[in-house]
């Protein structure tokens, strides 16, 4: 079966933010890697048939097991909605690698159980994109992901977002699960 296609409509345009500039003097200073376009592909997530987080070109679910300092797995949506994730090598792989030199809409941590997302925050040394995280959730249900009924998500404390617009995504993002439950249970 072939990958899902990438989205390819600039829909986010408006929010997406560019790199802090210390974080671009660290990359330039450490010889971080950029993917391509090519190489971003390995990288990007689509929802399988149940719904779970698979690689577009393996379609093998993702499995990051618990985050810690050593295992530090990460997302970057750009500004189509299309999500990558990858493992942060310091000094080598960071979010700007998932960027493929582009500017993100979100970016942070993740945390993946067999294909089933389980953690985001929005920690990211390299963009300081507070309060998207909802933008991620709302993309997740859109594109078809089963999104846990309780996971961990972190928002940042200092929104950026004006609160109706912050509120108006959270709102969204949860109708759409709500949507989602109630199409599982019509099934049953």
């Amino acid at each position: 079966m072939p990958p899902k296609p990438k989205l390819t409509h600039p829909q986010y345009q408006d929010r997406a933010k560019s790199m802090d500039w210390r974080a671009n003097a660290i990359d330039k200073d450490v010889k971080a890697q950029v993917f391509t376009d090519s190489q971003l592909e390995t990288y990007r997530v689509v929802p399988d048939a149940d719904g779970r987080a698979v690689y577009a070109l393996t379609e093998e679910p993702i499995h990051t097991g618990v985050l810690t300092e050593e295992n530090e797995w990460m997302y970057v949506v750009d500004i189509c909605g299309n999500l990558f994730v990858a493992k942060r090598i310091k000094n080598r792989v960071y979010h700007s690698a998932l960027t493929g030199g582009k500017n993100p809409v979100a970016a942070g941590r993740i945390q993946i159980d067999h294909g089933r997302i389980t953690f985001l925050d929005e920690e990211s040394g390299h963009y300081k994109l507070k309060d998207h995280v909802w933008i991620v959730i709302w993309e997740m249900v859109v594109q078809g992901f089963t999104c846990p009924d309780d996971p961990e998500v972190v928002s940042s404390p200092y929104p950026v977002l004006p609160e109706e617009q912050r509120l108006e995504y959270k709102q969204a993002a949860m109708q759409a699960r709500l949507a989602q439950i109630n199409k599982q249970v019509n099934k049953s």
